[in-house]
């Protein structure tokens, strides 16, 4: 997702945090749609980091191949998923912004 907004009024920012972690494709579902609303100039996700390594014990060092960490594409990005998203952060143009699709 990449836009420009001239903001006029003061932005104001949407915390979502669902009831559990979103699996991949359940974020890039989410994260299109919100994509689709007027008025929003980005998106952050936050949420339980997946390592790429393994950090102590016997393997340490090793790769760690989770199955959550993939390829999710929203708009015209596609980026590798670094945490089980547990939160999305809106930020609209302003208050008008909240009821347009």
């Amino acid at each position: 997702m990449v836009k420009t907004a001239s903001v006029t009024g003061k932005p104001i920012q949407i915390k979502i945090f669902p009831q559990r972690l979103l699996q991949p494709q359940t974020a890039e579902k989410l994260l299109n749609e919100i994509d689709q609303v007027k008025g929003v100039i980005r998106m952050l996700i936050g949420g339980k980091n997946l390592p790429r390594k393994v950090t102590c014990g016997p393997g340490t060092g090793a790769d760690v191949n989770h199955p959550n960490m993939e390829i999710i594409h929203v708009g015209n990005c596609a980026f590798e998923l670094h945490v089980m998203v547990g939160e999305v952060i809106v930020e609209l143009e302003d208050e008008s912004s909240k009821g347009r699709t």
